[in-house]
């Protein structure tokens, strides 16, 4: 048996009295802080993963739980015992909270799903959108945007009414509010509801408002059996904002210089690119030419990833891919 086998044989059979849990637990269990205090692993897991998934940080949440020292845990500390799961819990409860030296900036991640992008905002704000999924979001409950004076309660009773109506195919009607089935194939419907009474018409397909002398002209062919002319006219519309929108990511491809966004500077388009970025001397960041967002002078790979597609960065892509969703 060498000298390694026989030190761990000798802790195996020490015990230690743990100031928290004051049970006598197996040296080999015991956790050794920075602070050079003590305490049994399960113990330290318990406290620190209540704290991680309640989004505690910080000197008056992350501290060392003997009462003489209260010192701060260091991340060298947590990664001693914690997973990689909750070490990245970790990392994202310190970016969000993180504030710049001016105090004007915080962090914060897009809560959407595979997504969980990092960036910047105002300290102040109430709302934001995702640079990279497009995602716009309250940053206060993390949900989807929802007006100023609703709180986030009521709004997210709402979305859910709003997901559980387009799930069944459901209609609200636009005068009372009252939810509508319909049972045939015509989209033009008289809300039988108890404050409409018969007498409000509206719109199945786009829930506008309709006088009864519009059964027929709302729709195509003035047959309401068919599309109205509101969804035919928003699809139209999708299809002239892509177009604009792939005109002026040519446009911007064929520029040999561009103005920095921030500083004014000219800047030389980086052709190493395919003429999609272009790097500020002056401010030390790269931008993309097409949505304009800004990386650091180190972050070559997070560029390049950036460009998903020869003539599309990350943020235009996905306005692409959301018209040409809803244009079928």
């Amino acid at each position: 048996m060498n000298l390694q086998n026989l030190k761990k044989t000798d802790q195996s059979n020490q015990t230690f009295n743990c100031p928290i849990c004051y049970e006598d637990q197996n040296q080999l269990t015991v956790v050794k802080l920075s602070c050079n205090h003590q305490f049994c692993k399960n113990c330290l897991l318990t406290d620190w993963h209540m704290k991680i998934n309640e989004k505690l940080y910080g000197l008056e949440n992350l501290s060392c739980p003997q009462d003489e020292c209260k010192k701060e845990i260091q991340f060298s500390d947590l990664a001693q015992i914690l997973s990689p799961e909750y070490l990245e819990k970790y990392n994202n409860i310190l970016f969000q909270n993180y504030v710049t030296e001016n105090q004007n900036e915080k962090g914060i991640s897009c809560p959407t799903v595979n997504c969980e992008n990092r960036f910047t905002i105002w300290a102040d704000a109430d709302y934001t959108t995702c640079p990279k999924c497009l995602f716009k979001f309250c940053t206060k409950c993390f949900q989807k945007a929802h007006q100023a004076n609703v709180s986030c309660q009521k709004a997210q009773i709402e979305e859910n009414l709003k997901n559980l109506i387009q799930k069944e195919n459901w209609q609200q009607c636009p005068y009372c509010n009252s939810i509508v089935e319909k049972s045939t194939a015509c989209s033009f419907m008289t809300c039988q509801s108890f404050s409409c009474k018969g007498q409000k018409h509206f719109c199945y397909l786009c829930g506008a408002k309709l006088a009864k002398e519009q059964q027929f002209k709302h729709y195509q062919d003035e047959n309401p059996f068919k599309n109205c002319q509101a969804s035919q006219s928003q699809k139209e519309k999708y299809k002239q904002q892509l177009k604009e929108i792939k005109q002026e990511s040519l446009n911007k491809n064929n520029q040999k210089q561009y103005s920095c966004i921030k500083c004014k500077t000219l800047c030389e388009i980086e052709s190493n690119l395919s003429n999609r970025a272009y790097f500020c001397k002056k401010c030390n960041k790269w931008y993309c030419n097409k949505c304009e967002i800004s990386f650091k002078a180190q972050d070559n790979n997070r560029i390049q990833k950036h460009f998903i597609q020869r003539d599309n960065c990350e943020k235009l892509y996905g306005i692409s891919k959301l018209f040409s969703n809803i244009l079928g």
